[in-house]
């Protein structure tokens, strides 16, 4: 599952370190479980690098986005995929909503 220590993991290169080391914790704990998870990301800009780092490995990623009723939806589909991700930006919603 994890790269061994002298091979280098080339989405690395794409996405940076701390990206990949998310996304190999996020594949340990589906492999063992049905669990989603929350991350919250303090950074607009890194949501959708995130997203398209999960989504590159098939973990379903979820951004919470848009308007009351878009939102809404996108959390109704998140409760209803096992093994998904949501992804919370704190700079577009600093409050937690």
């Amino acid at each position: 599952m994890m790269q061994g220590a002298g091979e280098e993991d080339p989405e690395k290169k794409e996405f940076g370190s701390k990206i990949v080391a998310i996304r190999d914790v996020l594949r340990k704990i589906h492999a063992e479980s049905d669990d989603s998870s929350i991350i919250f990301i303090q950074f607009a800009s890194i949501v959708e690098s995130m997203r398209k780092a999960l989504e590159k490995v098939g973990i379903k990623a979820f951004v919470l986005e848009g308007n009351v009723g878009t939102r809404t939806r996108i959390l109704e589909q998140f409760k209803q995929t096992p093994k998904s991700v949501l992804l919370l930006s704190l700079e577009h919603s600093p409050s937690g909503t």
